[in-house]
């Protein structure tokens, strides 16, 4: 008895699979459709069924005018499937059906929904009323501001940090329920750390740094993004600045960026003992630079660098700066980096970012609070002008070397020239005392250092 039950049911369960199965479940009809949407047509099917997708026009009248309209076909798995409308095409002045047509070998199944229309283009907008760097115990204001969608759709407001590369970090600040087609409400946020996420299956603490509001219309799946605003977790923060310079002369020197600490959430005095900056190169010639890390006028640091990168990971390196600097907590300080471009260095071209560049080398600050106690730290993705080092145009004299009553010179030059050095005691009269070939970059010459005043010049032949 038990044998023929299961047959009888196993019978029966084939019955069954045999009927197409098609429910529509979006869209069912009455739904505004916005042209600059895309809408995900969703079924439900048995297993193993050829299903065709139709779109049929109708006019105001509801009279059909396009039958058969085809958007898709295939055979299909058991569950639920989907398909992505984009309406661009399809004038508003008619109306619209979705129609779904499954068959296996012995059913031909149709589900169709009601009508639709497509509207005009829709949009999400959002304002922020501060963009100050945000503080723990502050509210923000969002003003988010929307047309063209219909009554009861929702807006999910979300705050996210595409800076950080995390693509399920963000955190939920409200589902807008958007009461009527065009519409403002302002939503009121405390800081985010007590937010849920945004995405269910993630777990991400608030970090520090940029973060945006997006504004997603999951139906039309319409995204806007609007409101940078500057999260502050820590007690001290490291970001590099941007400067004016964007070249530096062999043998001169000019700020190449600023260094800024920033204490504002910090409790207590903040004894800073090493910066470390990444410099990027983007040339493979031979790079000789010193850099001076300076608090106003006063040198905190200098670190001479000279390299030609060989391969990829040698462009970037890191430059430490051990510091003893102490910076009184809520300030911000900013410190000045100096770049000098020695005389044996070729043309090139650089930048300093905080970004990590290659695994190995990672921009840091390292600090503690007066005292010893520890305090979070956080470097701030950014990047300064880029520099090129080039050559120089106007010839410059240096001073090597003072002993023994000689003074030996370098002179830095237009490489492939002929110069003729001069001399003169007067400024007056002047007197020849070499000439060169064709030089490459520099010059060395001495000369015996006696009472009086000696001038000295170059010019080109």
């Amino acid at each position: 008895m038990k044998k023929v039950l299961s047959t009888l049911i196993l019978a029966g369960s084939q019955v069954i699979s045999a009927h197409a199965q098609m429910s529509l479940l979006y869209p069912l009809g009455g739904e505004n459709l916005p042209r600059n949407g895309a809408h995900t047509v969703r079924w439900t099917n048995s297993e193993n069924v050829h299903v065709t997708l139709y779109i049929d026009w109708f006019d105001t009248n509801g009279v059909q005018f396009v039958n058969d309209h085809g958007l898709y076909e295939s055979v299909l798995p058991a569950g639920t499937n989907r398909f992505i409308l984009l309406p661009v095409g399809y004038p508003s002045e008619y109306q619209y059906k979705i129609r779904l047509v499954g068959t296996n070998m012995t059913v031909n199944e149709t589900v169709s929904s009601g009508f639709v229309r497509v509207t005009g283009p829709a949009s999400l907008e959002g304002h922020l009323n501060d963009q100050s760097p945000w503080l723990p115990g502050q509210y923000r204001t969002n003003t988010i501001i929307w047309s063209g969608f219909q009554s009861n759709d929702t807006c999910q407001v979300t705050f996210e940090s595409p800076a950080l590369h995390i693509g399920d970090y963000g955190f939920l600040v409200t589902n807008l329920v958007m009461t009527t087609e065009n519409g403002t409400q302002s939503v009121v946020m405390p800081y985010p750390t007590s937010l849920p996420s945004a995405y269910p299956l993630a777990s991400h603490n608030l970090a520090d740094g940029p973060h945006l509001f997006f504004l997603l219309n999951e139906r039309c799946r319409i995204i806007n993004f609007f409101g940078e605003v500057d999260i502050v977790t820590v007690g001290l923060r490291m970001s590099l600045a941007a400067n004016d310079a964007y070249a530096i002369a062999r043998g001169d020197s000019a700020i190449c960026g600023s260094v800024f600490l920033d204490t504002t959430l910090a409790t207590n005095n903040v004894a800073v003992t090493n910066v470390a900056i990444i410099l990027t190169s983007f040339s493979t010639n031979w790079l000789s630079l010193k850099f001076t890390l300076k608090n106003g006028s006063q040198a905190l640091r200098t670190n001479t660098l000279s390299y030609k990168p060989s391969s990829n990971d040698q462009y970037s390196v890191k430059v430490d700066f051990p510091v003893n600097l102490t910076v009184t907590n809520g300030q911000i300080k900013e410190l000045l980096l100096w770049c000098e471009v020695l005389t044996g260095s070729e043309t090139g071209s650089f930048l300093w970012t905080t970004d990590e560049v290659i695994s190995v080398a990672q921009s840091s600050v390292g600090a503690t609070y007066v005292g010893g106690a520890s305090i979070g730290k956080s470097v701030l993705s950014s990047t300064t002008s880029f520099i090129d080092v080039i050559q120089i145009f106007q010839p410059k004299f240096f001073l090597q070397t003072a002993t023994n009553g000689v003074a030996t010179f370098e002179i830095v030059c237009k490489p492939q020239v002929s110069y003729t050095l001069q001399w003169s005691t007067n400024l007056t009269t002047w007197n020849n005392d070499l000439t060169t070939n064709t030089v490459s970059d520099t010059i060395q010459f001495s000369v015996t250092v006696t009472n009086g005043n000696k001038f000295f010049r170059i010019k080109e032949n």
